[in-house]
């Protein structure tokens, strides 16, 4: 701290996430059926993830848990029995080991090995927090090891699908909503089919029918022109992700900025956080 200088905080500014291979009918380190394809291992990869000590001991502290993809506009956590859907989830998913463990060993799956890409270079601090996700999914019984490869090779491998295990990547979402005017920013850079950096391909056979039901939501989205019908929708897709464990999300990214002390923030929530200097306003000096 120096006199006549702060720290601006920019939460929401990048959600960071475990993409998961789901679809594939086959795992890519072992050629053997795919364990990612089974509910309760996804699940048990969000319950192994003690998220709130990664943002209290890792972090700056102002980052916030995140959730699937969906729009700002009211909507409440993308839980099916909170938006009137489909959904057996009471809760949504908090660190509870236990409960990953068990899911695992029902699965029969202790011990599954997987290789989780990390892109180096792009995210605050991935150095600390990568390997405390890493230890956390250990300590219920995966077997994880990381690649921690530079930049842009690690982004070629995610878009040309070279590395066919789990990454980690950004996208815009938060615990209370997107961090874009709707949700389809997000979904076009994760999870749906040929999203770049996502997992599943057009023409793919044996895609979940849990994800088709998804992807025809995300589509029907796409087709409207009222921004309400396509949030709804969107919000519908979320419930589904969420529900389904599609991937792992986790918390948000802060961006930090030192300001002198005569310029004050304040977040308007039609814009991208941190993303439009238009937010920052300078007062009377």
């Amino acid at each position: 701290q120096k006199e006549g200088f702060q720290m601006i905080a920019l939460p929401d500014v990048r959600v960071m996430s475990i993409e998961i291979p789901f679809n594939a009918e086959l795992d890519y380190i072992t050629g053997e059926p795919n364990p990612w394809r089974d509910l309760r291992v996804r699940q048990a990869a969000n319950y192994a993830i003690d998220t709130d000590a990664i943002i209290n001991n890792l972090l700056t502290g102002a980052e916030e848990r995140a959730y699937s993809p969906f729009s700002r506009g009211g909507y409440p956590l993308p839980l099916g029995k909170l938006n009137g859907l489909p959904g057996k989830l009471e809760e949504p998913y908090k660190f509870d080991p236990k409960r990953a463990r068990a899911l695992l060993e029902e699965a029969g799956q202790v011990g599954f090995e997987i290789e989780i890409l990390l892109a180096q270079g792009l995210w605050t601090a991935d150095r600390l927090w990568m390997p405390a996700i890493q230890k956390m999914l250990n300590d219920v019984g995966f077997n994880c090891s990381v690649k921690y490869s530079p930049l842009s090779p690690a982004l070629a491998a995610m878009r040309n699908r070279s590395h066919g295990g789990p990454h980690i990547f950004n996208q815009g979402s938060g615990s209370n909503g997107a961090g874009y005017k709707n949700a389809d920013t997000a979904y076009g850079l994760i999870t749906t089919l040929d999203a770049p950096y996502g997992h599943s391909n057009k023409g793919d056979t044996g895609t979940l029918p849990e994800f088709d039901v998804f992807q025809a939501k995300i589509e029907e989205a796409r087709s409207y022109f009222d921004n309400k019908k396509r949030d709804d929708l969107f919000q519908e897709a979320a419930v589904i992700h969420y529900e389904n464990a599609f991937n792992v999300s986790m918390f948000t990214m802060s961006h930090l900025y030192c300001a002198i002390d005569s310029i004050d923030y304040e977040e308007f929530f039609t814009n991208p956080t941190g993303m439009d200097l238009m937010n920052v306003k300078m007062l009377t000096t």
